[in-house]
């Protein structure tokens, strides 16, 4: 798996609800990069979704910490942000892959 794949890859793999394939193809990414902003807020976004949210808000900073104008991880980790402490499920937005 390159990281020019790795987006699109996981991205398919949600769209057929295998997000345990797409964590693990995220993650992957992530190892390959650490400082992968898409990988890491998508992963979040997975984890969100599986209402692990704690760890999703790790993930939006991480991709915070990597790029800090990054649009959709601030949104997303705002959104996590307010779900731990509403316990309620509210938007996520997923990078889209570029081409």
């Amino acid at each position: 798996l390159s990281l020019h794949d790795a987006l699109p890859i996981c991205i398919a793999l949600e769209k057929q609800n295998k997000s345990a394939k797409a964590m693990k193809h995220y993650i992957k990414a992530i190892q390959i990069k650490q400082n992968y902003a898409k990988a890491h807020n998508n992963l979040g976004c997975v984890l969100f979704s599986l209402d692990r949210i704690e760890e999703a808000i790790t993930h939006f900073r991480i991709a915070l910490k990597s790029k800090s104008n990054y649009s959709d991880a601030q949104i997303n980790l705002k959104a996590a942000l307010t779900a731990s402490k509403k316990a309620g499920r509210t938007y996520c937005k997923r990078s889209k892959v570029d081409k």
